[in-house]
């Protein structure tokens, strides 16, 4: 099944993963591309406990939204203060 055909090598390190991170393993990855898709998928097969689970989804959630919107002024205020050295 897709994508598991492609990538054989998910499930097993995945479980891996959450079995040496635990529910510290969905926080971390939410902050890296091939662990965002296939750590919930793992921790859903071996049946992480649900309040574990939704309480690192959440808590990640919001972290990852504030680094996100935090970058985003950041490089805002950057280019404006780019500019206003340039046009002077």
């Amino acid at each position: 099944m897709w994508p598991l055909s492609q990538h054989p090598d998910i499930i097993p390190k995945g479980e891996a993963f959450i079995r040496k991170w635990g529910a510290l393993a969905i926080f971390i990855g939410r902050f890296s591309g091939p662990l965002r898709a296939s750590v919930p998928l793992i921790a859903g097969v071996f049946a992480m406990p649900y309040w574990r689970f939704q309480f690192a989804n959440f808590s990640s959630a919001l972290v990852w939204a504030a680094v996100l919107l935090t970058l985003g002024d950041i490089t805002s205020m950057t280019l404006q203060w780019i500019v206003r050295i340039i046009g002077h």
